[in-house]
């Protein structure tokens, strides 16, 4: 079995009063590409700096290649690409990758540099000032500067942001190119799910410092879809072979939709034995397909649910007469003749700013934030959707 290069365990990190992490477990296996997801602020960048060694966890226990994530000799073994690409713009792309050689105290600087370049597309634009790249040429160059060390590690955060349809295609292959072939592990932050689907063997979803989801992403598809086949025949399944189905060992019938059958299946059912079985019946078979969930199906109803729970107990757990703070959007009932007044804007939030307000008959009324402070009244519902306001309920107007 192969054995962890990044191991988290119940880290949890506060800033300025703020949980960002909550009890985070995971691994990445070597070997692994390892795709880490969640929306924007769910902690993924916090979880990254604690594992680069430019954070520290409030509690928990994190290991780097064996070794704690501040240790030295560990972090000289991880390349890594950030959102911030930390690049000089006056320095031609060859010294800056010189620079951070030396930094790294690389061997024989110069033929790595070289080939570092060469693997990313850039060789012929070595001499040019940094200043004169696109955002996606920066992005290149980021993941030259990564790969010239030779590191075990590789943490890449949106690597494949601004880069074009066909340099992304070139980032796979050589993500790719680096695990088979060159034995790397890689951790890959990403929104592009397309991408995390197409290269990633395992995945963890986090949203707001909980990990949601986390394993083997190809199980992880097969316990969140449908389960079963579909099979597509060019005319219905009859009753009766659909009967003959039934009567295989492992095999359930599903729906059947027109020209296309549904199966149920346990994991030791033979698939072949149903199309067996149709094609000597004369049945033409159009197309067989696994019913798996997607990435962006897996993704969207994870944060969904976990988004209506956080609401739900927000709105559980309000005390009335009390400020709250909110960083999500709310949904906020408010009883015949209360009020709910807006004590505070914080930082973000400017006067304005435009927020829809739900009156009980449905009709959207867009008031403008005209000034720190102001009360709404609604009969039934009051619908506020605006991030990081301060509301406080009053039983009375």
């Amino acid at each position: 079995m192969a054995d962890p290069v990044i191991s988290l365990e119940h880290i949890d990190k506060s800033l300025g009063g703020r949980q960002i992490l909550k009890d985070v477990t995971l691994s990445v296996m070597r070997g692994d590409i390892f795709g880490y997801l969640g929306p924007n602020g769910a902690g993924k960048t916090t979880t990254i700096r604690i594992i680069l060694g430019l954070m520290k966890a409030t509690s928990g226990t994190v290991s780097v290649l064996g070794k704690d994530a501040q240790d030295d000799n560990a972090r000289r073994k991880i390349g890594f690409v950030l959102e911030a690409d930390g690049l000089y713009d006056n320095m031609t792309a060859w010294n800056n990758l010189l620079y951070y050689a030396r930094l790294y105290g690389v061997d024989k600087p110069a033929e790595k540099i070289d080939a570092a370049l060469k693997l990313v597309g850039l060789a012929d634009r070595g001499s040019d000032k940094v200043s004169s790249y696109s955002k996606g040429m920066r992005q290149r160059l980021a993941l030259a500067r990564a790969l010239a060390p030779d590191p075990e590690l590789l943490v890449l955060d949106e690597p494949t942001a601004g880069v074009d349809p066909t340099g992304q295609i070139d980032i796979r292959e050589l993500m790719l190119d680096l695990i088979h072939k060159r034995g790397k592990t890689i951790l890959l932050s990403s929104h592009n799910l397309d991408e995390v689907q197409r290269i990633c063997n395992r995945i963890a979803l986090i949203h707001k410092g909980d990990i949601r989801l986390y394993g083997e992403k190809d199980q992880l598809q097969r316990e969140m879809g449908h389960g079963g086949v579909q099979i597509e025949t060019a005319e219905p399944v009859t009753a009766s072979l659909i009967a003959e189905i039934a009567g295989l060992p492992g095999f359930k019938v599903g729906e059947q939709d027109g020209n296309r059958l549904s199966l149920m299946n346990s994991p030791e059912a033979d698939v072949s034995a149903v199309v067996t079985l149709l094609a000597s019946r004369g049945a033409r078979i159009e197309g067989v397909k696994k019913q798996e969930a997607s990435l962006e199906e897996m993704y969207t109803t994870i944060v969904r649910e976990a988004e209506q729970k956080y609401n739900e107990q927000d709105l559980d757990n309000r005390p009335q007469g009390h400020t709250r703070g909110f960083s999500q959007p709310q949904h906020l009932r408010v009883h015949p003749g209360h009020d709910v007044r807006i004590t505070e804007l914080r930082p973000g939030v400017h006067k304005g700013h435009r927020f829809p307000v739900f009156a009980p008959a449905g009709r959207r009324i867009q008031p403008q934030v005209r000034k720190r402070a102001g009360v709404y009244t609604a009969n039934d519902v009051l619908d506020i959707r605006l991030f990081h306001l301060r509301h406080l309920f009053s039983d009375r107007r």
